[in-house]
């Protein structure tokens, strides 16, 4: 449950500023099939792979309530 709503938050942040998947990836230093699930809510992140997404989102602040 946790997963897919940081999943949807993501997409939905990812998608406001344009970018497809692949570029955000790119942009996040991670790999385009990894944050593909991630955002699927199908992976879980770890701590630096979140920080490098909330980076490339430009995004200061997570909340996922």
């Amino acid at each position: 449950k946790d997963l897919a709503a940081l999943g949807k938050l993501f997409r939905t942040a990812r998608e406001q500023i344009g970018l497809s998947q692949a570029k955000l990836a790119k942009k996040a230093d991670l790999s385009a099939n990894y944050y593909a699930y991630v955002e699927r809510g199908e992976k879980n992140i770890s701590y630096k792979s979140l920080l490098k997404v909330l980076r490339a989102l430009d995004m200061k602040t997570l909340d996922i309530r």
